[in-house]
């Protein structure tokens, strides 16, 4: 195999594939240069950002086929990866239609099942797959309707405006039948 270089490695992530040989050929070569991870990341995750929409898709594949198929030889790439993969999914998102972010959601189901990373890192990415069209602050997830998850809309009232939980009671804890 050759040696490593950013530069041979710009030139392999720009003839990078969407096919499956290309996706594993490249992912192989990364693995065995896998002392360099950290800038192997870093070049990734540049070249992601100024790769065409289209193609954006088969970096998050070939990242998934490196930390899966190195974890048998090291955690540097699962550890390496995860710093910029939260950055990594919104920005892909910002730019990717409903097909692409299914396929987004489905490797991010593979990697639980497969407890690639944990629960709450897997959380993170789906929030940044849900906020990649619109950047906004870390936090609740407001949707477009202005409700919080479960119903409830940004002052804390349920979607009928009551403000009432189950049992009559409104948020402070107050009776219904109790004076506002």
């Amino acid at each position: 195999m050759s040696t490593f270089s950013e530069s041979a490695l710009e030139k392999k992530l720009s003839e990078l594939s969407n096919s499956q040989q290309s996706v594993q050929t490249l992912s192989l070569w990364l693995i065995h240069h896998r002392k360099h991870s950290s800038p192997i990341i870093s070049v990734w995750h540049k070249e992601l950002k100024k790769a065409k929409s289209g193609r954006k898709l088969t970096f998050l594949y070939l990242a998934n086929d490196v930390i899966q198929n190195s974890k048998r030889k090291g955690p540097e790439f699962t550890r390496d990866f995860e710093s910029v993969l939260v950055d990594a999914f919104s920005h892909v998102a910002r730019e990717a239609d409903e097909g692409c972010k299914k396929h987004m959601e489905r490797l991010l189901n593979i990697w639980q099942e497969r407890s690639v990373y944990g629960g709450d890192f897997i959380q993170q990415l789906k929030l940044a797959i849900e906020d990649g069209n619109s950047p906004k602050p870390r936090g609740r997830h407001v949707e477009a309707t202005g409700k919080h998850k479960g119903g409830r809309t940004q002052k804390g009232h349920h979607a009928d405006g009551t403000g009432r939980h189950k049992g009559g009671r409104t948020q402070k804890g107050e009776n219904e039948s109790d004076p506002p």
